[in-house]
């Protein structure tokens, strides 16, 4: 074999030889990756994991208020609606709470076309930190249940004060307990469908007496 066939015989080995090492180390560096990768999976799956655990363990509780956390306003210059903070102190008190999953279930505290409730519902269900769900009462209910019985009739007895107004208008007291009833019910088909067995239903202030007794009434076991 002549020198330059040696030559060219070892510079062909030697090429091979790089070659395959410069394919070890590519091998190794997707090894390497993939192990990285199936380190990133495995805390993710862990993570997963425990942010299930964590939400298995939270009780839900539904929070029935006159009013939602929020409040829907028209703009008449957009022809949008948007959402404004409801302020108080049982909203103040439940951000603080942490260790329950909260939906909350109230009068939009305005009347909204009924055009607009499918969107503005859909909308109240995505806010945060409170999943909102919304009780429609036209006007005159919301008038007469709000300002009327419960404001003119429940809040006088609650503080001790004589009810003068039902001796001269009793018809009127009557309707008002008429529209008290209509609304405790409206809240209770809001309340039905979405409370489970083991929930928590909070039910606030004089404005829903009669809504224990109608949620009892058609699931005995809340």
């Amino acid at each position: 074999m002549s020198t330059s066939t040696a030559m060219r015989n070892a510079a062909a080995e030697l090429e091979l030889a790089h070659k395959k090492r410069r394919e070890k180390d590519h091998e190794l560096r997707l090894m390497s990756k993939l192990q990285e990768l199936n380190r990133q999976l495995d805390a993710e799956r862990v993570r997963v994991k425990e942010k299930k655990k964590e939400e298995e363990q939270k009780t839900r509780l539904i929070v029935a208020a006159n009013r939602l956390p929020v409040t829907p306003a028209y703009d008449e210059e957009t022809g949008e609606w948007h959402f404004k903070r409801s302020s108080g102190g049982l909203v103040s008190a439940f951000l603080g709470v942490k260790t329950f999953e909260i939906t909350w279930i109230g009068w939009v505290g305005v009347d909204v076309p009924e055009e607009a409730r499918e969107g503005i519902a859909a909308r109240l269900r995505q806010q945060q930190p409170f999943r909102c769900i919304p009780v429609w009462l036209d006007e005159d209910t919301a008038d007469l249940y709000y300002n009327g019985f419960s404001n003119n009739v429940l809040w006088p007895l609650l503080h001790y004060i004589p009810l003068s107004m039902l001796d001269s208008h009793t018809t009127l007291a009557e309707t008002q307990w008429e529209a008290y009833q209509a609304a405790n019910k409206a809240f209770a088909d809001v309340i039905l469908p979405e409370v489970r067995e083991t929930d928590l239903v909070w039910v606030q202030d004089y404005h829903l007496m009669l809504l224990p007794k109608y949620l009892r009434d058609a699931s005995p076991q809340l």
